[in-house]
């Protein structure tokens, strides 16, 4: 083998193409993928999704966060979209400077259905995810064409007093929730594989097991969260949400905002009223994070 043909095997090995195709319309696939803070609401191991300062006058730019089996990744995504063509050429940094590129391309083929491909060279994300990734697109686009998703969101304010930090801290240190909330959390399960990421596993008082992942950003007075199972929480296929302390008109406050995918398909039963039983949950979680803020406060005196 020459010198020239090793090097032209060493560039199909870095590079890879998916394709699939989906029994949706191109639009609402191309929706999907242009879609990108909504991901870690639509498609798996997405964690959270944030956009950034463009760098230059074309293109975004939105790091990114995922977990799969236990580890957290972090990268980068510099994007250009191409609506006209339903193309977006994506490209990946990590901290490392580690990275990746590659092209999602929508291809109208037939009356309400098209062909999803990517192509991409090796970075941050494995091929294997990048294939998975790409089943997921098309299982949401043909939910979404069916018209079998909606999304219900809500937000809860809750007043403070005494230091918010502390009430972001009972936030943070979920194995405390038991003791405190009970009422929702029989107990409680944290992995915390790099610092500030956590691997949250609940059970409640009715059985239910439910796993999330959660990014902390206590300089920022936030904290994100993705359910990563649907299980403990019957009729969701997506909750995602974000604590966050904020000024309000009469001090600081408590924010929760939720953000739930419902799936119900054709001839299925009602979910029932998800968004008001995890609109409870966060109720009762808030209010212990305000009693530790308050009897914090008190001790400060």
């Amino acid at each position: 083998m020459t010198v020239l043909e090793r090097d032209r095997d060493r560039v199909r090995e870095r590079h890879a193409e998916e394709r699939t195709p989906v029994a949706a319309s191109a639009a609402t696939v191309y929706g999907i993928l242009a879609e990108v803070t909504e991901w870690p609401l639509l498609l798996p191991y997405v964690v959270h999704a944030e956009p950034l300062p463009p760098c230059a006058a074309s293109g975004t730019r939105t790091r990114i966060w995922a977990v799969r089996d236990g580890q957290f990744a972090c990268w980068v995504s510099r994007r250009r979209y191409d609506p006209g063509r339903q193309r977006i050429h994506f490209a990946c940094t990590t901290a490392d400077g580690g990275g990746g590129e590659g092209e999602w391309t929508v291809t109208p083929d037939g009356d309400g259905r098209c062909v999803l491909r990517v192509r991409h060279r090796l970075g941050p994300v494995p091929a294997t995810v990048v294939a998975r990734l790409l089943c997921a697109v098309r299982r949401r686009a043909e939910e979404r064409e069916r018209g079998e998703l909606t999304v219900s969101r809500f937000t809860q304010e809750t007043p403070l007093q005494g230091p918010p930090e502390v009430a972001l801290d009972f936030l943070h240190r979920a194995e405390d929730w038991p003791g405190r909330a009970g009422e929702v959390v029989r107990a409680a399960e944290v992995e915390e594989p790099v610092p500030g990421a956590q691997l949250l596993t609940l059970r409640t008082p009715h059985g239910r097991t439910v796993r999330s992942a959660r990014l902390c950003f206590p300089y920022a007075g936030r904290l994100v969260h993705r359910q990563t199972s649907t299980a403990g929480v019957p009729g969701a296929a997506g909750h995602t949400g974000e604590w966050s302390v904020l000024p309000g008109a009469r001090g600081t406050v408590l924010r929760a905002r939720h953000s739930v995918l419902l799936h119900r398909p054709p001839g299925a039963a009602a979910p029932g009223d998800v968004a008001g039983e995890l609109a409870r949950t966060a109720r009762v979680l808030a209010d212990a994070a305000r009693r530790c803020a308050s009897s914090a406060g008190v001790r400060m005196l």
